[in-house]
């Protein structure tokens, strides 16, 4: 059998396991450090088998074999069939990856005191008074060092920034869906466990998702501040500074919360042309990101009126729009099962070179313990484009 499918399936064997979600942390560790390690003596068998061939006699060749290959090995350059190696060995990084963003995927989701803390992110007085984000970050450098000691070094500083890509995603999420929209209403309880709502009950559009409702149906006037888009900001450099001593560099680790500053940007935005200007750089890093799932936030400004807060929405489905127009999509991108937002699967990538197919590099990335529909679809569309890490 060709060892190079042999090895395909065998990688695509692991992602379905990890895509199937029942694997516990160990399992997962374990997933990262043998591809890891596979990856390390698969391309070292790589680098001496293309040597041996390269070296190798043709019939007509009297000089010797070498001694680890079989007696009367030999290949013509002009039959040799195209083999790409180095992408059947990739595979295994491939592997690691996908098992370091589900360990992390494992741990935002899996915390219900965690899960708290993000339900109460941009919509709580503790979170406008700067009492969550420093749990949060002690909370995620905490797991990194228990899990820093169970796997490689170079995918614990992986796992640092998925969990750090995670949180801003968590974060920016409850800023697009769980913020009130009207001065002093309540918002949805979506704490692991809570009621569903909190007393006194919320006005009905304060509930409703912003995917299933217009802006012209949503309360203007009075939660959302440029004050709170500040702390939105110093929330994100707070997770990265926090997680930057564990990352690659610190670059990756702003790289990591970088949704989070997009949404932060569009959350402070001083009028509809700053608006626009911001949404279309948060589809850069975020480009499933509907302007439906923005709808809430405008909506709930302070310092605008209804009308500004309409004629900014038009204006980000407009830019929308063009976008989708240049990109010849023809509608809003659909969410990839890889990188988050479920689905069904999607066939492998064929290699270049007649190799076999590679298997897709990661499994859904979209779990949290806060209860909500429109929270859980923004963060399927903030985890698709942060990719989860790895």
């Amino acid at each position: 059998m060709d060892i190079l499918a042999v090895m395909a399936d065998f990688q695509a064997a692991q992602l379905a396991a990890i895509a199937g979600g029942g694997l516990d942390d160990a399992h997962l560790a374990a997933l990262v450090n043998n591809n890891a390690r596979a990856h390390a003596e698969s391309a070292d068998l790589a680098d001496r088998l293309g040597g041996a061939v390269a070296a190798a006699p043709s019939p007509s060749s009297a000089s010797g074999t070498p001694a680890w290959l079989p007696p009367g090995f030999s290949v013509e350059p002009e039959t040799r069939p195209p083999l790409d190696v180095e992408a059947a060995c990739r595979g295994f990084l491939d592997v690691a990856a996908a098992a370091t963003r589900a360990l992390a995927a494992r741990t935002l989701a899996g915390d219900a005191a965690l899960g708290g803390l993000f339900a109460k992110a941009a919509c709580s007085a503790d979170w406008r008074a700067g009492r969550v984000t420093p749990a949060v970050a002690a909370t995620l450098v905490d797991y990194h060092g228990d899990y820093a000691a169970l796997v490689e070094p170079a995918f614990a500083k992986r796992l640092a920034e998925a969990l750090a890509r995670g949180a801003a995603a968590h974060y920016a999420a409850a800023t697009l869906a769980l913020i009130p929209t009207k001065a002093g209403g309540a918002g949805p309880d979506v704490s692991p466990g809570g009621a569903g709502t909190q007393a006194p009950p919320p006005p009905p559009s304060a509930t409703t998702t912003a995917s299933t409702i217009s802006t012209t149906a949503l309360m203007t006037g009075g939660w959302w501040t440029p004050a709170d888009a500040e702390r939105l900001r110093a929330d994100a450099a707070d997770l990265a500074a926090a997680m930057a001593p564990h990352c690659r560099s610190p670059e990756a680790a702003t790289r990591a919360v970088r949704p989070l500053a997009d949404v932060a940007d569009l959350a402070g935005a001083d009028g509809v042309d700053a608006a626009v200007l911001a949404y279309t750089a948060a589809l850069a890093s975020t480009p499933s990101l509907a302007p439906a799932m923005v709808d809430r936030l405008l909506a709930a400004r302070a310092d605008w009126t209804r009308a500004e807060a309409k004629a900014a929405a038009a204006a980000v489905r407009d830019a929308h729009a063009a976008r989708v127009g240049v990109g010849g999509r023809g509608g809003t991108p659909a969410l990839s099962p890889i990188r988050g937002g479920g689905g069904g699967s999607v066939p492998p990538t064929a290699t270049p070179g007649g190799g076999p197919p590679r298997p897709s590099p990661g499994p859904p990335a979209v779990a949290s313990a806060v209860r909500d529909s429109a929270f859980r679809a923004a963060l399927a569309a903030l985890m698709e484009g942060g990719g989860g890490g790895g």
